[in-house]
């Protein structure tokens, strides 16, 4: 490998900071002698936070968290972008390729609540009726009102911590969040009650939630195939990955969709996994759940991906 100094990009929140070190660490453990220098910068789902999500996909912006650190790749102002993969949109900018890196972290949802006002909650089913959950996504909405509809979803936009202040003083009886975010800064888990949600009986994740990924320049691919080689996660977590990723490619579905992709191996031994999927009709108000299960090798997976699309595209929004 030629790079000497690597310069990361990633957003300027908190939670994306903690991300970019990560992956920093994972690279000089991996190759000493690099130096790193992290820009930041914010992004136009950062700016933005009175819109929805829908809001912002409807004026145009596509990759609400993602393109100005894909302009900057663009104009090599950076060398690698680090990301949440969750929030990558189905489809990349051309010129630019993806891998993920690192371990998957938890790949639920979880529930954080005030201790001082829910100290025995000990799911989102035990909540109390009417209570108020914060959350910005379609997919989290629709599940909540799937399995409890005397909760109440309300809209809530900002970075971690504005989130938590917003629950502090009383907007939200609760928050919805993902876990593996959450567990990213323990400095915040002290100060809230975390209950995390089933994947499939309460909550199934977004594709790919919980697996921090790294961008580049597709011209510089061999050198950065080299130098992330050693970030790659195992292989059956990088199978499961590109099942989910695939699913939503395959169904066009950004971060307004009513979708959920969820796969897994049973054990480190099985010999086969399970892709799951659910998504919201919005014509009908009714949740569709299919899964397929899959042998360990990408061109089976893609082969699962395909049939779960075929089966959920006659309920997928048009776009």
């Amino acid at each position: 490998m030629t790079i000497n100094n690597i310069r990361l990009g990633t957003r300027h929140s908190a939670l994306a900071q903690a991300q970019a070190h990560r992956v920093g660490a994972m690279l000089q453990t991996a190759w000493p002698m690099l130096a790193l220098e992290t820009k930041t910068m914010t992004t136009v789902g950062d700016r933005n936070l009175e819109a929805s999500f829908r809001e912002l996909v409807s004026q145009g912006h596509a990759g609400v968290f993602v393109k100005e650190l894909e302009t900057s790749l663009l104009s090599r102002d950076i060398d690698l972008a680090v990301h949440s993969l969750k929030d990558m949109p189905s489809v990349q900018p051309q010129g630019l390729m993806m891998i993920p890196v690192g371990l998957r972290d938890d790949p639920r949802d979880a529930l954080i609540l005030n201790p001082d006002s829910f100290p025995d909650t000990a799911s989102l089913l035990s909540l109390p009726s009417g209570s108020r959950i914060g959350t910005a996504s379609a997919r989290r909405a629709a599940l909540v009102s799937a399995v409890r509809k005397d909760l109440i979803c309300l809209p809530v936009r900002g970075n971690l911590q504005t989130r938590l202040r917003k629950l502090s003083e009383g907007h939200f009886d609760g928050l919805l969040l993902a876990k593996a975010g959450f567990d990213r800064l323990p400095e915040l888990s002290s100060q809230w009650r975390v209950v995390p949600c089933c994947p499939y009986h309460e909550l199934m994740p977004a594709p790919a939630q919980g697996m921090l990924a790294v961008e580049f320049l597709e011209n510089r691919d061999k050198v950065f195939s080299e130098m992330l080689a050693p970030l790659l996660p195992p292989l059956k977590t990088q199978l499961c990955i590109a099942a989910e990723r695939a699913v939503l490619t395959g169904l066009s579905a950004g971060c307004h969709v009513a979708l959920a992709v969820y796969a897994e191996f049973a054990s480190e031994d099985a010999e086969s996994g399970t892709l799951n999927a659910v998504i919201h009709d919005n014509s009908t108000d009714k949740l569709y759940r299919v899964s397929q299960c899959f042998e360990p090798s990408f061109e089976a997976t893609l082969d699962a991906a395909r049939a779960i699309v075929a089966q959920l595209k006659p309920y997928a929004p048009s776009a």
